[in-house]
């Protein structure tokens, strides 16, 4: 079932599994400071934990009238230390979440980042990855008084954002997580990079996924599949860094460039690349037109789709458009009129029946 977009105003990440794979970090600093001050870690220790913020993490270690020596804010500041040394040597960006902002930000959403993670360790994930700018507002456990499960986090986030909290969707993937967001009134995506579908369900998550890919699927951002279906062909490139000029967007002429790698693709399959093939005949672009609709950045992945509108006796007229794997959207339009060439004879010719029978049952296959 797609997820309606129509009401939605803002999407609240979590920070860690969300954004960034943290959760090996934080075990594997757990662990070794345990092991520096004498504690033992069980397995279902670290399952409880997620979710969780640092003092109370702590509190589970040390209370009240033991281990006396050592403080909860001593445990808490070397196990923060040994986890900023790990993020700058280790941690890694959940695959697809880069992408899944920016298709967010394409639909003109407001971002916010809800974390329990201590200030200094969220501020140094965000620094490895330069992701401070994507957020519109930015809540941490040093801004908290009561931590998730508590609503307070997403209702705080959420008042930033100047957004009511049933226009927001938060993406979680904790229980605790989950069931923060659901008593703010927001609506809940669960990801399941650290607990199962059944177990996110169970805590109350609206919509649970694996990947950010599907995620964009549940908004009906199905790729370019359906959006370029009437195309019967259909090619596919990555956005080149030098593609952009000074305005930091691809330069309009690199938008013909695109459209002459499809049309080459369609003429391959239709056998009419090589003038040779065909006694001498080949195309030649006699017109061509773009209509610009979105701005193209790097990095993207485009998609470039291709059909022939109309065929005359020494001439057809194609139809091209450049689907934006980023943005979600068509970025660009245009046609093209190929005519017939002699290149032996150097004159227009007619279209040769076996190019025609081509074009004409590739496009038929399209349409059945």
């Amino acid at each position: 079932m797609n997820l309606s977009t129509s009401d939605i105003q803002a999407i609240l990440f979590d920070l860690d599994g969300v954004i960034v794979d943290s959760e090996p970090l934080h075990v594997k600093a757990l662990e070794l400071t345990c092991v520096r001050f004498g504690f033992i870690l069980l397995p279902e220790d670290i399952l409880r934990f997620k979710g969780i913020t640092e003092e109370q993490v702590a509190h589970h270690f040390i209370k009240d009238g033991k281990k006396a020596a050592l403080t909860r804010e001593e445990f808490i500041a070397y196990k923060s230390e040994l986890y900023t040394r790990l993020v700058a040597e280790e941690l890694v960006l959940v695959e697809g979440v880069l992408e899944f902002m920016q298709f967010c930000r394409a639909q003109s959403w407001r971002l916010g980042l809800t974390t329990s993670a201590l200030p200094e360790n969220a501020a140094s994930v965000l620094q490895k990855f330069q992701l401070a700018h994507n957020f519109d507002a930015i809540v941490t456990g040093g801004d908290i008084a009561h931590s998730k499960p508590h609503p307070e986090p997403y209702l705080k986030t959420a008042q930033k954002l100047e957004v009511p909290p049933d226009a927001c969707l938060v993406i979680e993937d904790s229980l605790n997580g989950v069931r923060s967001g659901k008593s703010a009134g927001c609506r809940v995506l669960g990801i399941t990079t650290s607990f199962s579908t059944q177990e996110l369900a169970a805590a109350g998550a609206d919509w649970v996924v694996a990947t950010f890919a599907e995620a964009r699927r549940l908004f009906g951002a199905n790729m370019p599949n359906a959006v370029l279906d009437p195309f019967p062909v259909i090619i596919q490139t990555n956005v080149a860094w030098g593609e952009m000029d000074a305005f930091q967007h691809v330069n309009n002429i690199v938008y013909f460039r695109y459209f002459e790698s499809g049309r080459m693709a369609y003429f391959e399959r239709i056998n009419f690349a090589d003038p040779e093939a065909n006694h001498g005949i080949g195309p030649i672009l006699a017109h061509t037109q773009c209509r610009f609709r979105k701005a193209l950045t790097y990095p993207d992945t485009i998609s470039i789709g291709v059909r022939v509108e109309e065929i005359k006796a020494d001439r057809f007229t194609m139809a091209l458009a450049i689907f934006s794997h980023r943005l979600q959207k068509i970025a660009a339009e245009g046609t093209a009129e190929i005519v017939a060439f002699d290149y032996r004879e150097n004159r227009k010719a007619p279209l040769p029946p076996a190019v025609r029978m081509k074009i004409e049952e590739l496009e038929s296959s399209r349409a059945g």
